[in-house]
């Protein structure tokens, strides 16, 4: 069977898994782990092209909706903010209490 001849919400949803890894750079280990299946059951679903079950659109809505849920399961965007330094360290042109030299 090819991909063509499969279910709308099928392609929708392994899509929506494999979207949802690339946004936030996560393996397939990692997403094995946040969806608690076995490894060979999360390769059938988007190697072999077999239907994964309907419970995962609800979990993928949370996911892509809600970043408290993405935070409770320790799945955040890979660009973070870079830290500034420390606002104390003597050469830091920010520095609080800085002596006015001119």
């Amino acid at each position: 069977m090819s991909k063509t001849e499969l279910p709308q919400n099928t392609l929708i949803l392994s899509e929506r898994i494999r979207a949802f890894m690339e946004r936030y750079e996560l393996s397939r280990s990692q997403m094995r782990e946040i969806l608690r299946t076995p490894r060979g059951t999360f390769d059938h679903w988007l190697d072999d092209d077999k239907t994964p079950p309907g419970c995962l659109s609800v979990v993928m809505d949370l996911l892509e909706a809600r970043s408290q849920v993405r935070v409770w399961l320790g799945v955040h965007k890979p660009t973070q903010r870079k830290p500034r330094g420390r606002p104390f360290k003597r050469g830091n042109p920010w520095r609080f209490g800085k002596e006015d030299v001119s």
